[in-house]
């Protein structure tokens, strides 16, 4: 996907687009109450996001992605 291996090097390789959105996002009102707010922001450690174990058969995968219906949805498919 050419991604840089981490946020640092993202943000060196696109400063100029970087910098006037995270200026505008540190300036805004709700963002500045959330900062300086005593409440903690984030909590680790986060639970980490884990790739599914796939099928041998390619098939098989097809089908259960064609069949799959989301939890929260109504049971009508699009």
């Amino acid at each position: 996907m050419c991604l840089p291996p981490n946020l640092l090097q993202l943000y060196y390789n696109h400063q100029e687009l970087l910098d006037p959105l995270l200026q505008g996002w540190c300036s805004h009102p709700g963002m500045q109450q959330c900062l300086q707010s005593p409440e903690t922001l984030i909590s680790f450690p986060r639970e980490s996001n884990n790739l599914i174990d796939l099928p041998e058969d390619y098939c098989a995968l097809i089908n259960q992605a064609f069949s799959f219906t989301c939890p929260k949805s109504d049971g009508v498919k699009s």
